[in-house]
């Protein structure tokens, strides 16, 4: 079985899929921690790497190739990846959103390195800007919006959530597909 994770930056994806990877003990893989390699590897900021890859298209369908494979693995998996439902049909699609004030303070909070930034403001201003450029990025490659949320098993709001209130939450609607 798979359970693969999308949403909005900010909505809490990567530690939500993380703890629900650690509870039920399986493999979690993350396509975000790879974007970010790929983006220090060239010195740039995610930001300024999400518009590079706009120019090159190959990045983005070597990434997906590599979610596409994890389903050959036979394995029970976790992964975050926002395009990882389309990639991997079968699997259990899980959506995490949050309100704009939530998800632009978290990620001001969290300062990943090379992603420090100035102002809430800056914070919000690039956060939409990230979701506009891969948006219409995957409309390009696959004709596909990846933040519909119809396009999801589940939908969770996790503005007033902690992580664990969400994978709590996931458990009791998935417990009878485990």
């Amino acid at each position: 079985m798979i359970i693969t994770f999308s949403g909005l930056n900010g909505a809490g994806k990567t530690v939500t899929s993380k703890l629900l990877a650690d509870r039920l003990g399986w493999q979690w893989h993350g396509a975000g921690m790879f974007m970010r390699q790929l983006a220090k590897k060239k010195g740039m900021t995610i930001s300024e790497f999400d518009a590079f890859v706009k120019q090159n298209p190959d990045i983005d369908k070597e990434l997906d190739q590599q979610i596409s494979l994890l389903a050959d693995k036979n394995e029970s998996l976790v992964v975050d990846g926002r395009l990882a439902w389309y990639f991997l049909p079968s699997s259990i699609k899980i959506f995490l959103t949050a309100s704009e004030d939530v998800r632009v303070k978290r990620v001001f909070a969290v300062g990943r390195e090379r992603e420090v930034y100035s102002s809430y403001e800056e914070s919000k201003h690039l956060l939409q800007k990230r979701i506009d450029i891969t948006r219409n990025r995957w409309m390009q490659l696959y004709g596909i919006n990846g933040y519909d949320e119809n396009n999801f098993d589940i939908v969770i709001d996790t503005s007033n959530h902690t992580p664990e209130d969400t994978v709590n939450e996931i458990l009791s609607r998935i417990q009878d597909q485990l």
